[in-house]
């Protein structure tokens, strides 16, 4: 198993930017991470959220988008093999903490190709992305890949400054 991992800290007010651009992302990658892309919401010792969709860009971007813009959470995109069911990979009558091993066990059942978790919160003035892609080496390829221009989008975005205040031009009226 191979794991890539993305921790992004921005200031509160491109917060909203960097969801939008982090969901695009998501939904560029939907298309490479499988046959079916299930989607897991994560709470603390309490039964997983599922929900699965086919795996076009628009509906997997637009379902990122509206669970990313709660400011906390633990988020799970799963790429399924042909042919699977995302209840065979997460059993959703039994507490899910998406653990490491938990993720390990996922992953080895044979019915998913990889898994991105996002966590978010809020970090002082600023709110935290952590963003980690799970899978072999073969299925994590094909999914940065595919996300490629979108992660781009996101890099500019989070590596951005802001642009300095503009200075007043003085303006001379002449009599002439």
């Amino acid at each position: 198993m191979v794991t890539v991992s993305w921790q992004l800290e921005v200031p509160r007010h491109r917060r909203a930017a960097v969801t939008h651009a982090l969901a695009a992302a998501i939904g560029a990658a939907a298309p490479t991470a499988g046959s079916t892309v299930g989607y897991v919401r994560v709470e603390a010792g309490e039964e997983p959220v599922l929900f699965a969709v086919a795996p076009r860009v628009d509906l997997v971007a637009e379902s990122a988008l509206t669970v990313l813009a709660r400011p906390t959470g633990h988020h799970l995109w799963v790429g399924l093999e042909l042919g699977r069911f995302l209840g065979e990979a997460v059993d959703p009558n039994r507490p899910f903490d998406a653990t490491e091993g938990e993720l390990e066990g996922v992953l080895a059942c044979g019915a998913v190709r990889c898994v991105l978790a996002v966590r978010s919160a809020p970090a002082g003035r600023r709110h935290r992305f952590l963003v980690e892609l799970h899978g072999s080496r073969r299925a994590v390829g094909a999914v940065l890949r595919g996300s490629g221009p979108s992660r781009s989008e996101l890099r500019a975005l989070v590596t951005a400054r802001r642009a300095a205040p503009a200075t007043p031009k003085k303006s001379v009226k002449s009599r002439l």
